[in-house]
């Protein structure tokens, strides 16, 4: 937890061997050695997904509660009733894909956040083939869906819409493999609706209040290209873009990326292979803050520390609160 300018204000740590119990398989997957994804919750505590590994709660003291070697990755976030919602996946045989050969099967998978407990498995496969989505799936083998974000509509989310498919309490996630985005009914367990555009293995779709779409489209553009992308959720017409090929606005990362609307109607960009966050006006499109990661490697420093994301807090919000106290 940092300020805007950078000073760590806080630091949470925790290794796989204190999370899970075991130490790590010797297969050298990176997800072993850091965080992909983290929430910070009510209390101070902070939920940590190792990619392709688990999940596992760390209380504001730095303690592992518990942890789950249930193949979390990517994603996971906080839902009412004490949940959360984790992107899982496993390798298996499915009938109507490939009955030979294992694939990875995406899942949300509904936990207890004081246990760990699992209460609802969603899966993604399965909900795609029963909402008539098959076309999305166009692989027979290994990585089909890569489902990369998962986002709980809200009520006001809902209301700011005017689309039936975009239901409070459904949720909204990005399928890297197929370039696709879906929204998931998860009390019928089918995707209600899906959309492709322009878009390339695109990260991380989320929605604002005010009846608009972000993705970070990592490759739509032609060659080394991304962009920051703000759609009309109803309509998926472009609002807003950013990005391209000119030297000022030059924008790439292959994989990973965040384009996060602010409540201020500005744009938070987390180009994560160039280690760099940066706030942009709409529409103007100029640049009002940035960060770069400090943390460099190889000769010179020459190799820049990936950002995976970056989350802005108000400093009243309850959970920051909760970890620093109030503000003086």
């Amino acid at each position: 937890l940092t300020d805007m300018r950078g000073e760590v204000l806080y630091t949470w740590e925790t290794r796989y061997e204190r999370a899970f119990g075991s130490r790590p398989p010797r297969d050298n997957y990176p997800g072993t050695n850091h965080p992909r994804r983290v929430a910070l919750g009510e209390d101070g505590e902070v939920y940590y997904v190792f990619e392709g590994r688990g999940v596992t709660r760390v209380d504001k003291d730095g303690h592992a509660r518990w942890g789950e070697l249930s193949g979390a990755h990517h994603d996971v976030a906080l839902i009412p009733d004490d949940r959360i919602a984790v992107l899982e996946r496993k390798p298996a045989l499915h009938e109507a894909i490939n009955k030979h050969t294992p694939v990875f099967l995406d899942e949300i998978s509904i936990r207890e956040r004081e246990t760990g407990r699992e209460v609802q498995t969603i899966s993604l496969v399965d909900a795609l083939l029963e909402g008539g989505h098959r076309s999305v799936i166009r692989r027979r083998q290994g990585d089909l869906l890569h489902t990369n974000s998962l986002r709980r509509i809200t009520e006001a989310q809902a209301a700011g819409v005017d689309h039936p498919a975009f239901v409070a309490g459904h949720y909204l996630v990005s399928m890297r493999t197929p370039s696709a985005i879906g929204i998931v009914d998860p009390d019928a367990q089918v995707f209600t609706w899906v959309h492709r555009g322009a878009y390339r293995y695109q990260h991380e779709a989320e929605l604002n209040d005010d009846g608009e779409l972000a993705l970070f489209d990592n490759l739509g553009g032609r060659g080394d290209q991304s962009w920051a992308r703000v759609f009309d959720a109803a309509s998926m017409a472009q609002r807003w873009t950013w990005g391209g090929p000119s030297k000022q606005d030059r924008l790439f990362s292959p994989t990973l990326s965040v384009a996060h609307l602010l409540d201020n109607g500005n744009v938070l960009v987390v180009e994560s292979e160039g280690g760099r966050a940066f706030e942009v006006t709409r529409p103007e499109g100029d640049i009002v803050w940035q960060m770069h990661n400090p943390h460099r490697a190889g000769p010179d420093g020459m190799y820049v520390a990936a950002l995976f994301d970056v989350v802005r807090y108000r400093r009243d919000d309850p959970k920051v609160v909760a970890v620093l106290g109030p503000a003086e």
